[in-house]
């Protein structure tokens, strides 16, 4: 069975580290804009840090384009990684993220160049930095693998939220001779926060969302992976995931192939007493399977010729996570 490859897993780390870096960068940037300083930092090395998490920012994202350019799932090649609508995968969201880090860059080569351009051309300049960092969450979203996954959900979440106090902080401190524009500032960021939410609810975090978003017909049968080949007989796989109750009583577990991210199964159960439920499978949002499941000890359908049996388990007493084990054999003649 044809798995990522491991530049596809440094791509998914580099390009998540690289959004952290930046927000940080970003919420930097904003609380010192108005002067914000402590006797533990003074300004300067407040200002030093604020260059050093920028550069830190470029490097993940060099690594971050360059294992995307040379790795073979999506083959994206140099052009879609440098012009943006150069690429037929996920286009859109792909050329946020080309149009964020080509930004970037241009902030940080004008800033080490502030001496020779002048404050005010490079103050100009710099407010593009608040264009940056919407484009890399929705970049990052859109196009990432990862969106539906309850960890990086948490970290769009942090990144949003930290963004989002800095600005509200700013809004008060730099406007305070100015309450109207100061509501309006803090209203606006609010309703594009509110905005975000309800598209990632809408969009990425949804089923057939790879779909939708523009990922080639070649690849949503997942990185060279045939749809036989994704549920084939002889599977061991981990996987992890999340359980939802409705208001009336009935279960939604939704859980990724550890070993396959791409490989997504879900798992309605209309009522608990009937241990009958039906099983989805997906692969980068394209419908591999589904079928009606029974539930003993463990969940078990029939998908064509292969048997899945589904053991799961709490991840915490406490927690909502579901931990499971995927194993797949010949179908019973």
């Amino acid at each position: 069975m044809t798995q990522p490859s491991p530049l596809w897993y440094a791509t998914r780390g580099a390009g998540t580290v690289a959004l952290i870096l930046l927000t940080a960068s970003v919420v930097l940037g904003i609380v010192t804009s108005v002067g914000w300083k402590s006797d533990d930092w003074p300004r300067f090395v407040l200002t030093a840090l604020h260059r050093n998490l920028s550069l830190f920012v470029i490097a993940f994202g060099v690594v971050h384009v360059l294992t995307a350019i040379f790795d073979p799932t999506v083959s994206l090649g140099i052009k879609a990684a440098v012009v943006p609508f150069g690429s037929n995968y996920r286009t859109l969201w792909l050329s946020l993220g080309v149009i964020s880090s080509e930004l970037l860059v241009g902030i940080i080569a004008t800033s080490l160049l502030r001496q020779h351009l002048g404050y005010l051309a490079w103050r100009a300049i710099h407010w593009l930095t608040y264009a940056t960092w919407p484009l890399a969450i929705l970049h990052s979203l859109g196009t990432g693998t990862d969106s539906h996954s309850g960890w990086f959900v948490l970290v769009a979440a942090g990144c949003t939220i930290s963004v989002l106090a800095a600005l509200f902080w700013r809004a008060n401190q730099g406007l305070m001779d100015h309450p109207s524009l100061r509501v309006l500032s803090q209203g606006t960021c609010g309703l594009a926060a509110l905005a975000l939410v309800i598209w990632t609810a809408a969009g990425p975090l949804q089923p057939g969302w790879a779909r939708r978003a523009g990922t080639p017909s070649s690849l949503l049968a997942g990185s060279g992976t045939t749809p036989a080949a994704a549920l084939a007989p002889g599977m061991d796989d981990q996987l992890q995931g999340s359980l939802r109750q409705a208001d009336n009583g009935s279960l939604e577990l939704s859980l990724q192939d550890v070993q396959q991210p791409a490989l997504q199964l879900i798992i309605d159960v209309p009522d608990p007493r009937a241990q009958q439920a039906s099983l989805t499978v997906t692969q980068n949002g394209a419908s591999l399977c589904q079928a009606p499941a029974a539930i003993a000890n463990a969940v078990t359908a029939s998908c064509g010729q292969t048997q899945l049996t589904i053991t799961l388990r709490r991840a915490g007493r406490e927690s909502g996570g579901i931990l499971g084990e995927l194993i797949t054999g010949a179908a019973s003649a």
